[in-house]
C-alpha cells in the first residue's frame, strides 16, 4: 500500500480481504474504488457490472492466456477412483462453487462432456480456504477427491509438500 500512496499522494488506500460473496456485496454497495481479485471473479464481475480492467498479472505457468487456469482432480495413488466417471460416488470437496480454477473450470468441462447431472454437483462439499488444505485432506484420507486450481498443486510440489 505504501507504494500506491507514494505514487498517489492525495489518496489513502485501505486493503480489505473478502471471500467471493463479500467481495460482490462490497462491490454492489459501492464500497470499493478498485479491486484486486482472481481472474475468475474479475471475469464474473465484468460480465455482470460495468467495470474496467486496469492490469492483469501474468502467470508463470503458461504463456497462453486461455490455458493458464485449470482445475485439478486430486485422489490418493491407491484410490479406487481412476477416471472422472468413477468419482460420481466419491466424497468430494472444493473451496467454493464460485472458485474459477478451483471448481468452475472443471464443472464447465464436465458439463460439456455430459458426465454428471446437477445432482452430482450438489453433493460436493465446499470448505472455504485455504485451498491446499483440500490436498492435505486427500492425503490424510479425510476425503476421496479434491478439486483445486492447478497452481495450488504446482505450488505445493515446488515447495516440497
Amino acid at each position: 500500500m505504501t507504494w500506491l500512496e507514494e505514487q498517489n499522494p492525495n489518496y489513502e488506500f485501505n486493503l480489505h480481504t473478502y471471500d467471493f460473496d463479500q467481495l460482490e456485496e462490497a462491490f454492489l454497495h459501492g464500497w470499493l474504488d478498485f479491486i484486486l481479485t482472481s481472474p475468475g471473479q474479475a471475469t464474473k464481475l465484468a460480465r455482470e457490472y460495468p467495470i474496467n480492467w486496469l492490469a492483469t498479472q501474468k502467470t508463470a505457468y503458461s504463456n497462453v492466456a486461455n490455458k493458464s487456469i485449470a482445475s485439478v482432480v486430486v485422489v490418493r495413488e491407491e484410490s479406487p477412483f481412476k477416471t472422472l466417471r468413477d468419482i460420481n460416488e466419491a466424497s468430494i470437496a472444493a473451496v467454493s462453487e464460485k472458485a474459477f480454477g478451483g471448481f468452475l473450470a472443471l464443472r464447465y468441462e464436465l458439463d460439456k462432456l455430459g458426465y454428471f447431472n446437477s445432482s452430482f454437483f450438489e453433493t460436493i462439499h465446499f470448505t472455504g480456504p485455504p485451498t491446499d488444505q483440500l490436498i492435505l485432506d486427500v492425503i490424510d484420507d479425510q476425503i476421496d477427491v479434491a478439486i483445486v486450481p492447478a497452481c495450488t498443486l504446482e505450488n505445493m510440489a515446488a515447495e516440497g509438500k
